[in-house]
């Protein structure tokens, strides 16, 4: 598997975002397959002290966002330093790509972005090519199935992996024709 689905949640919305959880997995768009998972829960003051900027208004979102999402970021344990995070999303990546990896986010200039510039801020090489970076959103809005579907959604809103998973069903929908006999 090569296409990898990219959530972020953050306490902004800059290219330097504050990234408190990073979730992500592996897809397959022909063979409807979600593969390898990563999730991770960010240790804010670390993220703060390297440069990860926070707004008031993303924090007073937050603050609306139900108990479970607040509480898979507020209340994890093993907390990762960025760069720590980093390196072990660059070894998911190695370890599970079958070739250069296609990472898709939420948003041309979201998740790929923020999460680039997290990497650049702590000095570690980014682990895909930038012309890899894929915009889900964009598809999601132009494809006409779009408009008539949507997947059944599993798992908590707002929580990092049970969105990059969600995100990764749903473009499978729209791209593959035969994904919903394969899922039956």
């Amino acid at each position: 598997m090569h296409n990898i689905m990219l959530d972020l949640e953050t306490l902004g919305t800059s290219p330097n975002a504050a990234v408190i959880a990073i979730g992500a997995c592996f897809f397959d768009i022909e063979t409807c397959e979600i593969g390898a998972t990563f999730y991770r829960v960010l240790d804010l003051d670390g993220v703060v002290r390297s440069g990860g900027e926070m707004d008031a208004s993303t924090v007073l979102w937050w603050l609306k966002q139900s108990d479970d999402a607040r509480q898979a970021i507020y209340a994890a344990e093993n907390l990762s330093s960025p760069g720590i995070a980093m390196a072990h999303f660059s070894r998911f990546i190695a370890d599970n790509a079958s070739q250069d990896p296609l990472v898709w986010g939420n948003g041309a200039n979201f998740d790929n972005v923020i999460l680039a510039s997290m990497y650049r801020r702590q000095g570690i090489q980014l682990p895909w090519k930038w012309w890899n970076d894929r915009c889900y959103r964009t598809i999601k809005q132009i494809s006409p199935k779009s408009r008539a579907f949507e997947t059944e959604r599993l798992g908590t809103k707002h929580h990092a992996l049970g969105d990059a998973m969600h995100q990764a069903h749903t473009l499978i929908q729209l791209l593959n024709p035969d994904a919903e006999r394969s899922q039956s």
